[in-house]
């Protein structure tokens, strides 16, 4: 049974997704952040060392435009059916998503991600598996809809 706007617990998520093995997932993981991000900086070295407040999408180094959810829902960036890549930083010792979000990746259908996108956390990646396009969902933003915290970058 789904719950709207609640965050899934761990049990859940894998319950609807597919968790890749850790060695693909850290494999995956580097080939995004060496497209599309810039690891020479302090600021990278930083996230890279877990230092808490820093975020990989202030390293992205592409053009990028702020999108709403109406247009993840009406105008998707990706295929509804199309099967893509998510993971997260998220900052809770206490929760055990934390270090699951960001030490695996989890493939998941998209539309199942947008009919339930409240549910993850904030700070999450979404990118199909040739990598051609990536979505933030950041926990940052200046727009009325609280919802319209999703970045996109080709």
């Amino acid at each position: 049974m789904w719950r709207m706007n609640e965050l899934y617990t761990l049990g859940e998520i894998l319950g609807f997704s597919r968790t890749l093995p850790k060695e693909e997932s850290k494999l995956i993981r580097s080939k995004l952040i060496a497209k599309y991000c810039d690891t020479s900086t302090d600021y990278y070295q930083q996230y890279y060392r877990g230092t808490l407040g820093y975020l990989l999408w202030d390293c992205i180094n592409r053009d990028s435009i702020s999108i709403t959810t109406y247009h993840i829902k009406y105008d998707p960036p990706f295929k509804k059916n199309e099967y893509v890549y998510l993971f997260w930083d998220f900052y809770d010792d206490d929760n055990p998503l934390w270090g699951a979000g960001r030490e695996y990746i989890f493939e998941i259908k998209f539309e199942l991600f947008v009919e339930h996108l409240n549910s993850f956390p904030k700070d999450t990646y979404i990118f199909n598996k040739d990598m051609s396009r990536l979505l933030v969902r950041s926990h940052e933003g200046d727009f009325v809809d609280q919802d319209a915290l999703l970045l996109y970058c080709e």
